[in-house]
């Protein structure tokens, strides 16, 4: 017999009607944010991870960037982090052709030449939650390929302790080809007895050295064994943004760069023979208080850049760009889904103006099939917050805590039905 939902009720549709998809199939969760993201990497993005980890397992690892122009990246994920610290490498130079390919926010690592190194990767700890150490698990690699001059790399896992040994180690991946282009290869850790954290490198001390072109995109690691669970990624976190930057962050991004991302975000799904299925979580409002630049960006254009009509203005051109460059993909618009989350209480009464936001999201989330919403002021209200040390210090209440990031992650968690 197969369940039905009461399709009438709010928390059966739109993202987090998606997110229960995850005790059945593979469901991947992009998320948008200000500093609240990815704060000194214990943000919402470590605490919703956490949470619905916990609940529905991680089938894989949040896509991670390979460049080394900063810690927004590889401070990402929960139970695994994305290592970047190439020396030899550089964040422009590569063919035009791999220019969409990037992940937002972020560069490739290139090299012109010489040895490629041995410590870019990804780690997964021994505690992760569905990616489990011990599982049969795939490190999946996206690369540059170049009509002349390419190199080569060895992938290779190793155990993260003294004495590091290697688990495994792949064949030479080829990054020659006939054209300027991308390439995916995988490396497959078979099932043991592990009981330390693991990496998965893009070479190690036994593999061969690089003496010519690569490029490195993007890496990820997948349980093979798991045929349900989630997998959460930063596609923006950027300190002191309002709805305002963020879609123009969006809609600066060319369509081919949009359309890639959500390729690869939901690449492991398509390999599982599965329909595409994403979320788009979106998180703001503190900064949205102190915009100042008109009109905003959706279809309503309005020239009140902190008013509500603004918000949900900004709003809405994210889900347009979004909804377009899906369709554009070849996929099924149902299975794109919102979950809008304003910002966190901050005082009692609350801020006047972060409340017009709820409001206005409520009345529009409601007439919205593809789309839900969060109201944290009705779950967790300031006192409890002080309590509980969900704030970040005595007087510092627009940032969390870990544990705060970890308590409204898991709230957010439990409104999925």
């Amino acid at each position: 017999m197969v369940a039905t939902l009461d399709i009438k009720s709010s928390r059966y549709v739109g993202g987090l009607g998606a997110i229960a998809q995850a005790a059945f199939r593979p469901v991947d969760v992009i998320m948008i944010g200000d500093s609240n993201q990815l704060m000194d990497g214990k943000g919402y993005d470590w605490g919703l991870s956490k949470a619905l980890a916990t609940r529905f397992g991680l089938y894989a690892s949040p896509l991670y960037s390979q460049d080394i122009t900063g810690g927004t990246y590889t401070v990402a994920g929960y139970a695994s982090q994305g290592i970047a610290s190439l020396s030899n490498s550089a964040t422009t130079g590569a063919p035009a052709a791999l220019d969409d390919f990037r992940l937002p926010m972020r560069e490739y690592a290139y090299q012109a030449s010489g040895d490629m190194g041995q410590f870019n990767g990804v780690y997964v700890s021994k505690n992760a939650p569905g990616l489990d150490v011990t599982a049969n698990l795939r490190a999946h690699y996206c690369f540059g390929i170049f009509a002349s001059g390419g190199g080569s790399f060895v992938p290779a896992a190793r155990i993260e302790a003294s004495p590091y040994p290697t688990l495994v180690t792949g064949s030479a991946v080829s990054c020659s080809g006939g054209a300027d282009s991308v390439g995916y290869s995988t490396l497959d850790l078979t099932a043991g007895a592990r009981t330390t954290d693991i990496s998965f490198k893009w070479r190690l001390g036994g593999g061969a050295a690089n003496v010519a072109k690569t490029a490195q995109l993007w890496q990820r690691v997948e349980n093979l064994d798991r045929p349900a669970g989630v997998s959460v990624h930063s596609m923006y976190a950027v300190g002191g943004q309002s709805l305002y930057d963020m879609a123009a962050a969006m809609l600066a991004m060319t369509d081919a760069r949009i359309q890639s991302y959500f390729k690869s975000v939901t690449r492991l799904q398509r390999l599982r023979g599965l329909a595409p299925m994403m979320v788009v979580y979106i998180n703001s409002g503190f900064n949205d208080r102190n915009e100042n630049l008109t009109p905003s960006l959706g279809p309503l254009a309005t020239g009140s850049p902190t008013g509500p009509l603004a918000y949900i203005d900004n709003l809405e051109a994210i889900r347009l760009k979004f909804d377009a460059a899906w369709v554009a993909c070849g996929y099924d618009l149902a299975n794109l889904t919102y979950l809008v989350v304003p910002s966190h209480p901050i005082s009692s009464p609350d801020d006047a103006q972060v409340i017009t936001y709820r409001s206005i999201v409520s009345r529009y989330v409601a007439g919205q099939r593809r789309m839900s919403m969060v109201d944290l002021s009705t779950l967790s209200d300031y006192a409890s917050m002080v309590a509980n040390g969900w704030y970040r210090g005595p007087s510092e209440f627009i940032h969390l805590s870990q544990a705060g990031y970890e308590g409204e992650g898991s709230i957010i968690a439990a409104q999925v039905p």
